[in-house]
């Protein structure tokens, strides 16, 4: 240590050597950039909750199936074509091809291939209907007023009696004649009416009238005649009067019971000595069970 002087202050001495710092030394700080506005970021909008994928396939698998298959049987039907058929007889059956389609009349069916076809109307009896026809596509080929021919003009028939020797006539033609024990058989022509009338004495006509078809077989009628036979009980005033019916003299005088044909009309007469002759007619169709003839005196 340097003495001090009295008086005089200590000059500077030898600077003591300083020992190095310690502390780090900071650079110096960068210039200030140029002032830059700073974007605002824009909100990102959140989108919305999607489907599960497991749920999105399986719809576009059924979109596309729909869009193909709507296509497909867009295409195939109009690939195909109608029959609209309209026959008869209503009950005859129609085949395209061969194939049985229809089994009455009006015939409606679809589905068929387009092109040219064989369409066939048959029913039993009957001569059958042909014709090539061509199914349009998404369309219908239309067919009308077909009527089958019948393959036969004329049917079996056959005609019974009671009693079985009544007369037959058929359209005013006898076929079986009176007194004849037997049935008519024999044809009749499809179509048209036939009249039918079985007569004999003491009954009642039978009367009828057949109309064959080209469904039947065979015709079969049976008459059973009723009887005409009408039972009258005549008596005279004053009794004891001999009777004639028909210009024919009955045995025994009034009064009696006459057995008359009510089929058809009656000529009646009483005579008696002493009196003028009674005259009565019996008409077609009688009922009457009482018949009672006044006589008038004669006169001297």
């Amino acid at each position: 240590r340097s003495p001090t002087l009295p008086g005089i202050a200590p000059g500077p001495g030898p600077r003591a050597a300083t020992a190095p710092s310690m502390r780090p030394t900071l650079a110096p700080p960068p210039p200030a950039p140029a002032y830059s506005p700073t974007p605002v970021p824009s909100p990102v909008p959140q989108e919305a909750p999607r489907a599960s994928a497991r749920w999105l396939v399986p719809v576009l698998l059924v979109a596309l199936v729909a869009a193909v298959g709507g296509s497909a049987a867009f295409f195939f039907l109009m690939r195909k074509g109608q029959l609209a058929a309209l026959y008869e007889p209503k009950d005859a059956r129609v085949l395209i091809d061969g194939r049985e389609v229809c089994a009455a009349s009006p015939c409606m069916t679809g589905d068929l291939p387009t092109g040219r076809h064989q369409i066939e109307i048959r029913r039993d009896r009957y001569k059958p209907f042909q014709r090539d026809i061509e199914i349009p596509a998404g369309d219908a080929y239309r067919l009308s007023e077909v009527v089958l021919q019948p393959e036969i003009t004329n049917v079996l028939a056959s005609i019974g009696c009671e009693p079985s020797d009544a007369e037959v006539k058929i359209n005013g033609k006898v076929v079986k004649p009176l007194g004849k024990s037997d049935l008519w058989s024999g044809e009749l022509a499809i179509g048209q009416e036939h009249e039918v009338v079985v007569t004999k004495p003491g009954f009642k006509a039978f009367k009828t009238t057949v109309k064959p078809t080209y469904e039947d077989r065979l015709i079969s009628r049976m008459a059973k005649l009723e009887s005409a036979m009408v039972q009258i009980a005549l008596a005279s005033i004053p009794p004891d009067a001999k009777v004639m019916l028909d210009g024919e003299l009955l045995p025994g005088p009034t009064p009696r019971t006459l057995q008359v044909d009510s089929t058809a009309p009656h000529t009646l007469k009483l005579v008696k000595d002493g009196y003028l002759e009674a005259t009565a007619t019996l008409l077609e169709g009688t009922t009457s069970d009482k018949l009672e003839i006044k006589l008038t005196k004669k006169r001297p």
